[in-house]
């Protein structure tokens, strides 16, 4: 069965956020093994300056690489990357599998974004939007479109 991980920087705390990624969870454990990793935030000063802010990226990126390493093949999720719509996307993920690998994470950074290094390692970065979403919601849509994307890759009707 395939692997697919979501890592993300910090905690989800927020009841109605962890009930929301536990459901698409469970609905996505039909398809795929599907891990949800969470790596801890760096600790900022109350009034970063830029400096400790890419300190902090980069602390974070490290975190997250040594999680996503494991993986044949992983993306990073940022506003600057690639659109895709939901057949496209399913079809990124149908496209890795289909070419041998066997798992695939998402990596979503913290509230300062994912460090330039580890954007460059990663196999593609993704984009959602223009907007900025805060993390935990981006988290609860990425396992949305995962799960819509392994239903396009079924053909099965989407469930809401």
């Amino acid at each position: 069965m395939a692997k697919i991980a979501v890592i993300s920087v910090g905690k989800i705390k927020t009841k109605y956020y962890k009930d929301a990624c536990d459901d698409y969870i469970k609905r996505i454990a039909r398809y795929a093994n599907i891990e949800n990793i969470e790596v801890s935030e760096f600790t900022l000063p109350k009034n970063p300056s830029q400096k400790e802010m890419a300190n902090a990226k980069g602390i974070e990126g490290d975190r997250l690489m040594d999680r996503a390493q494991k993986y044949d093949a992983f993306y990073c999720l940022d506003g600057l990357g690639k659109k895709y719509d939901s057949h496209k996307f399913s079809k990124l993920i149908q496209n890795d599998f289909n070419k041998g690998k066997n798992s695939i994470a998402f990596l979503i950074g913290g509230s300062n974004g994912l460090s330039d290094d580890i954007k460059k390692k990663s196999d593609g970065i993704i984009s959602f939007s223009d907007m900025t979403f805060a993390h935990h919601l981006f988290k609860v849509m990425l396992l949305e479109q995962i799960y819509r994307a392994f239903s396009i890759i079924n053909n099965e009707k989407y469930h809401k």
